[in-house]
């Protein structure tokens, strides 16, 4: 095949590569540095010029040449040589001095080449081969031969100007007949100021030769001398003198090279430092320690490692690693430890177990890592082997191994969970099954090696660093307990008590740990707590309902003296009479008194009046009803239970507590809402109810929900106290639900509460099931009835006595008084016969209102009485009713309520 035609076939040929890359290649396949140079910057440059010079092509690219030159006139000299040339096309080359990044002089051959047409715009070609070396060799052997030298000169002297080590030519008196550039700067000296002197007296200001003359020693001999280390003017040279003959092996004189080898020997010195310590350290480490190339040969060995099978360190180098002695007994194993060695060649780090034999033949565990060690280019260099014998752990996890016959049965059928850990680390051996359970694992091999910080919520104090914490301190101080919480596998808490204990388990020194879990305990300690704040506020309540009752019965008493007083007059004036609206505003006035005492009997749980069995299903309708037609922006939702069970209330305090939880709710919604009314029937059990001190069984709840702004659990804690309140000044008394919470309590109930800031507020009201459905009782009527029976009056509050007395015989009736249990008594005993009706207090102080009526039946089974009191119905009151009285009268009380209860007890049958 022809040329041409081998052309097109290579041309054609799609697997040969880009012209570009094959030229790219072949230039970074060139030894020397070749350039790309335009307007004296470097545009482009081979990868040798990092070799030669220190500069990586792409540091270099747009840097101007200058950079490779010692100094700027040198620069320029070389620029005035080059271009001339090239501007008729032609070839330049020569030897010129350039610069080391480094900063290190050197000789280069420096070739230039011009591309293209025109020099102005197109670039050239600079080629730079280091003959440093070379030159030197060759001016050394030159300066030997003095012809050569002389024919030489100027080349040469050129050459030993651009060295950095000091070049002096002496003849045999110890005159200078040249020296280099370095020698003047080196001594300060003027170029030329040293020929024909004396070296002694120039260079070392001496009037004789030095004593330890190398120049002298080999004008002597005429043989060679070296000083490879002499130290002088704080620095460190290497000093070499060769004799000069002429051709007729003539002695003429003598070259002294000195090198300034300070930087160099500090090098040596600090890596022979380096090494030495590397290599005690090796020496002394406790591991099998070695050395490993790249082809799997141990290049080096610790004492450790050939006293482990009896021969020196130096009789393990050179075999392969696979092959030394403690793998003698298992080819499996070194075909692993030979895997792992490739695999080490390659980067990879690898740790593995592995079994040895010993110089005595003994089988030891160890644990091997392969590390490599990596040059600066990252690049792997050698491997680290090192092995550490584990036999000890092993042999002790063999004795609990063979121990677990003996108490492996009670160890796994205790109720606690037990782990057997490491005293320095925490790290846990071994495990019962409770413990697995405990914290929802089923294998021992998925917590090997935890700690118990790998159980914990890592909360503070519930940390990792603090269970070491008690681990240390029962190693150093004895035995531990405290609780724990702790984290489940499904992250689920759960609270432990923990005990731990130093054990010494094979020579290896331990710590049991007992775990136990306690949740469920720690559960039942916050439902106590809980219940006794519950029975507290409860109590608190008892405490302030008490003084709240007190101030009502007193308040009541007041009330009823202005009462009765103004009722009299009005018995005795018409409507038209001046004075006859004033004495109705005050009874109103006494009205609205009279229902804020109800509001504080109601909160005592003194205020049921008449009790009726009463589905709340109408009730709540009715009183929803009347709220709905006053607060149109509230919209009222009801489900009613049907069949909902019945219940036995005084429905004007019942009306009146849901009327509080309704205006309530209002006030949470200013800009309006929703209520949600809900009944339902439930059964409570001794567990729900007992903090709330009533009996179990059948309840009829009412839920009571709000869409309003919600409260916070402060507010919550006091909302039923009395006169608390969250609202501005007049807009609330804070007696609404404290009276609410009395009725409801009153009625043998209770009523909760449950709220979020922001989410609205549910109050849920239980009332205790009746077992009967009673008829509806009629209303008293309200006209003034008069008589002419005979009443004996009972009270200790003298106002009240007055003004009853005087109300009664406005009416017509004969009245005894008596302002004591004691008078009443022998008041009844001496005028039976004259008494009709007993009017009785409840509470005096002396013989109350319970034992004056005991008395007065024992002398009368059938005398009739009415119980007065301050107070309502319930408590003490009901306890007398019970035992026969029939009738009750609420202070304050009008002429038309007295007038009425009244006739209605004279003229009931007996």
């Amino acid at each position: 095949m022809d040329k041409g035609k081998r052309r097109d076939v290579l041309r054609n040929d799609r697997r040969s590569p880009a012209p570009e890359v094959l030229l790219s290649s072949i230039l970074d396949a060139v030894p020397d540095v070749v350039l790309g140079v335009r307007e004296r910057a470097v545009v482009f440059a081979n990868h040798a010029v990092e070799s030669v010079f220190g500069w990586k092509c792409d540091e270099l690219i747009g840097r101007s040449t200058r950079v490779l030159y010692r100094s700027d006139e040198e620069y320029e000299e070389i620029g005035e040589r080059v271009y001339p040339v090239l501007e008729d096309w032609r070839t330049f080359s020569t030897q010129f001095p350039c610069r080391h990044r480094n900063g290190q002089d050197m000789i280069c051959q420096v070739s230039v080449s011009r591309i293209g047409d025109s020099l102005r715009d197109k670039m050239v070609v600079a080629t730079y081969q280091d003959i440093t070396e070379r030159r030197k060799a060759e001016i050394e052997k030159g300066l030997i031969d003095g012809e050569r030298l002389k024919r030489s000169e100027q080349e040469k002297a050129l050459i030993l100007d651009t060295m950095s080590e000091l070049v002096i030519y002496l003849d045999r008196d110890l005159k200078i007949n040249w020296s280099n550039n370095a020698v003047h700067e080196s001594f300060n000296l003027p170029a030329g100021s040293t020929l024909g002197r004396p070296c002694y007296e120039v260079l070392h200001k001496r009037s004789e030769p030095c004593t330890t003359c190398l120049v002298l020693d080999a004008l002597k001999t005429g043989e060679p001398q070296e000083l490879a280390d002499f130290s002088s003017y704080g620095r460190r040279w290497r000093i070499r003198v060769y004799p000069v003959f002429s051709e007729e092996k003539t002695l003429l004189g003598a070259v002294e090279m000195v090198t300034d080898v300070t930087e160099r020997r500090n090098a040596e010195e600090a890596l022979k430092d380096r090494e030495e310590k590397f290599r005690a350290i090796f020496a002394q480490a406790v591991n099998l320690l070695g050395l490993i190339d790249l082809k799997g040969r141990q290049i080096m060995a610790n004492d450790v490692s050939a006293a482990f099978v009896g021969v020196s360190p130096e009789h393990l180098v050179g075999n392969l690693f696979w092959k030394n002695p403690w793998w003698r007994h298992s080819r499996k194993e070194q075909q692993t430890i030979r895997e792992s060695v490739q695999r080490g060649v390659k980067g990879e780090m690898s740790t593995f177990e592995t079994t040895c034999l010993d110089h005595a033949g003994v089988l030891h565990h160890l644990v091997y890592s392969l590390k490599p060690i990596r040059d600066a280019r990252g690049r792997v260099k050698i491997l680290l082997a090192e092995g550490r014998d584990i036999t000890d752990r092993k042999e002790m996890e063999d004795a609990v191994r063979e121990s677990e016959n003996n108490y492996r049965t009670i160890f796994e059928a205790v109720h606690d969970g037990i782990f057997i850990q490491d005293m320095q680390n925490g790290e846990i051996l071994d495990t019962n099954l409770k413990a697995l359970e405990i914290f929802g694992y089923r294998s021992k091999e998925k917590i090997r090696g935890f700690t118990l910080g790998d159980f914990s919520v890592n909360e503070p104090p519930y940390t990792a660093e603090g269970a070491l914490q008690y681990i240390h301190k029962a190693a150093s101080e004895g035995p531990q307990s405290f609780d724990w919480l702790g984290r489940k596998k499904d992250g689920e808490q759960v609270w432990l008590e923990v005990n731990l204990k130093k054990v010494s388990l094979k020579k290896r020194d331990c710590i049991i740990t007992v775990v136990r879990d306690i949740t469920e305990r720690r559960r039942e300690e916050e439902e106590k707590k809980k219940l006794e704040l519950q029975i507290q506020q409860a109590l608190k309540m008892e405490a302030i309902g008490t003084l709240a009752g007190g101030i009502a019965h007193d308040f009541n008493n007041i009330l009823m003296g202005i009462q009765g007083y103004a009722s009299l007059m009005l018995l005795n004036i018409g409507p038209g009479e001046s004075c006859y609206q004033r004495l109705k505003a005050i009874e109103r006035q006494v009205a609205n008194g009279a229902d804020l005492t109800k509001q504080l009997l109601g909160f005592a749980r003194r205020g049921r009046y008449e009790v009726k069995t009463t589905d709340m299903n109408d009730l709540i309708q009715k009183t929803a009803a009347m709220f709905a037609r006053t607060k149109k922006e509230v919209r009222i939702q009801e489900r009613y239970r049907e069949g909902l069970w019945v219940v036995e209330v005084d429905q004007g305090q019942m009306e009146q507590a849901l009327l509080n939880l309704f205006v309530n709710a209002w006030q949470a919604m200013p800009g309006g809402g929703i209520l949600y009314l809900e009944t339902a029937n439930v059964v409570l059990d001794e567990t729900y109810v007992k903090p709330y001190q009533i009996r179990w069984g059948p309840y009829a709840k009412l839920s009571v929900t709000d869409t309003g702004v919600g409260m916070d659990g402060e507010t919550r804690q006091r909302i039923f106290e009395p006169f608390f309140t969250t609202k501005e000044m007049k807009r609330g008394t804070g007696l609404g639900l404290a009276s609410t919470y009395g009725i409801i309590k009153g009625h043998g109930g209770f009523i909760n509460v449950y709220s979020e800031p922001g989410h609205g507020t549910t109050f849920n009201i239980y009332l205790p099931a009746s077992e009967k459905v009673g008829p509806v009782e009629e209303p008293l009527a309200r006209e003034i009835k008069t008589g002419r029976e005979g009443i004996l009056l009972v009270d200790d509050e003298s106002s009240i006595v007055e003004v009853t007395q005087e109300i009664l015989e406005e009416l017509g009736y004969r009245v005894l008084v008596a302002q004591n249990g004691e008078d009443a008594v022998e008041m009844f005993r001496s005028n039976r016969d004259q008494i009709d009706l007993v009017i009785l207090d409840m509470i005096m102080p002396g013989m109350g209102g319970g034992e004056v009526y005991d008395r007065l039946r024992e002398m009368n089974p059938d005398v009739r009485v009415i119980l007065s009191s301050g107070y309502s119905i319930n408590g003490e009151a009901t306890e007398i009713m019970k035992r026969g009285v029939r009738f009750f009268l609420q202070k304050p009380f009008t002429v038309a309520d007295l007038s009425a209860r009244v006739r209605e007890v004279l003229d009931k049958k007996s």
